[in-house]
């Protein structure tokens, strides 16, 4: 959040000042000070995955000199990170790179995915349909449905295997523990009882503790449904593709971005709730085209 103190705005990042006046930004703690005219641009990054941690960069312009980006904070807080940099962004009037995937031009900044494509319609190239694709779009009088066949993340669908293989073992063993008394040495089913009944309880806590991340993180989701309709916009992904998540809907003026990412998918903005979808790359760029055709008050392409 930026504070007005006379012609500066001052933002916190991870327990630093950041200081934006008309002339230059100043950070706290920080060896330098960037001239606000050779700022061309913000971005964030992964600086690692585990603890967290988040980078703040700025793109810097010289007058006389070699383009570079240089490093401004570090938190491990995502959400504080992209909140601080939009802000710096919008206020100085240039473009912004989020890890995320999600891209924003100088002159988007406070515009809604709606006033983009009317306003900059040559940003939103027309895409061919994919031979073969599992999306599926259909313009009804509600609004215009997106199946998308979007997939879990990588990393998350390892830490579930992984963790699920880490439970059943521990629980196993710490049934075998218990169950490993003189009369049940000698008698294979009284043990193997107390090793499967702790193994059952271990993944029932073990799901419990999952559907809990999920729903609060949404991690797990794929298979990504969206209604796209004149007041509103509604998501709805699958938990593990099996079990429908509870639908999230949103107001159709807060559908603030809609990008294909550096890796092929597609992420959405919806208020301050970045939603991604792992998707192949053709998809993504069919569907976010067919979107913006659609809002455009085209017609949906035939199949």
């Amino acid at each position: 959040m930026g504070i007005m103190a006379d012609s500066s705005t001052s933002f916190r990042l991870a327990g630093r000042n950041l200081v934006l006046s008309d002339d230059e930004l100043d950070v706290s703690e920080h060896p330098m000070t960037f001239k606000r005219g050779e700022i061309e641009r913000f971005r964030s990054r992964v600086v690692r995955t585990f603890p967290p941690l988040f980078g703040l960069d700025v793109r810097i312009v010289p007058e006389e000199g070699i383009a570079r980006w240089m490093r401004v904070a570090d938190s491990p807080y995502q959400k504080e990170v992209l909140d601080v940099m939009e802000d710096l962004a919008a206020t100085c009037e240039v473009a912004l790179e989020e890890h995320t995937g999600r891209g924003v031009e100088a002159d988007e900044h406070g515009m809604s995915v709606i006033e983009q494509v009317k306003v900059f319609p040559e940003r939103w190239p027309r895409a061919t349909r994919p031979e073969e694709t599992q999306a599926v779009l259909v313009d009804s009088i509600s609004g215009l449905h997106v199946t998308l066949p979007s997939k879990m993340n990588v990393a998350a669908k390892g830490g579930l295997l992984l963790t699920l293989a880490a439970t059943i073992a521990l629980s196993g063993v710490f049934g075998l523990i218990s169950g490993s008394t003189n009369d049940n040495l000698l008698q294979l089913l009284p043990l193997l009882i107390v090793t499967i009944s702790w193994v059952l309880a271990g993944v029932a806590i073990w799901g419990i503790g999952v559907t809990i991340i999920a729903f609060t993180t949404g991690i797990f989701d794929h298979r990504h449904s969206i209604l796209i309709g004149s007041l509103f916009v509604q998501v709805r992904p699958r938990f593990l593709n099996v079990f429908p998540s509870r639908p999230r809907q949103y107001p159709i003026g807060s559908f603030r971005d809609l990008d294909v990412t550096s890796k092929g998918g597609m992420t959405l903005l919806l208020g301050n709730q970045r939603i991604s979808c792992e998707l192949f790359a053709a998809d993504s760029r069919w569907v976010v085209s067919e979107i913006a055709r659609i809002i455009s008050g085209g017609i949906l392409e035939e199949e």
